[in-house]
């Protein structure tokens, strides 16, 4: 069973690319979103355009993705038990994207800036 999951949080790594069975590109990565208490290692693939944002950014960037989710859990190396979250990623944004956005729009339309950014 999967749910609907936006997640924010900052890369733990560079993202890896790789290519499908298909000849298409995906990209793997982690995210470390904040919550009430501590922190949660979301873990993503990501296919389609997506991949292009994900592999602009670098290890302490923050990006925001959407997709399918499935919650998971394991037991760790040191035998407590640990929960997570996966996603199969169809969109992606980051903050850097946003700004190159509005750079680009405002060098077009001097004083107009674009409702939302995805």
């Amino acid at each position: 069973m999967s749910i609907a999951v936006m997640a924010q949080g900052t890369l733990v790594n560079d993202p890896q690319q790789r290519i499908g069975s298909s000849g298409k590109p995906f990209a793997l990565c982690s995210l470390r979103c904040a919550t009430d208490e501590d922190s949660l290692i979301v873990n993503a693939i990501v296919f389609g355009d997506a991949v292009d944002v994900v592999m602009a950014a670098k290890k302490g960037d923050e990006l925001c993705l959407s997709g399918a989710g499935s919650l998971r859990t394991w037991t760790g190396k040191d035998g407590q038990e640990r929960t997570g979250l996966s996603i199969t990623v169809n969109r992606a944004m980051s903050l850097y994207e946003v700004r190159k956005r509005r750079q680009a729009s405002n060098g077009r339309e001097a004083g107009r800036q674009p409702a939302y950014a995805s």
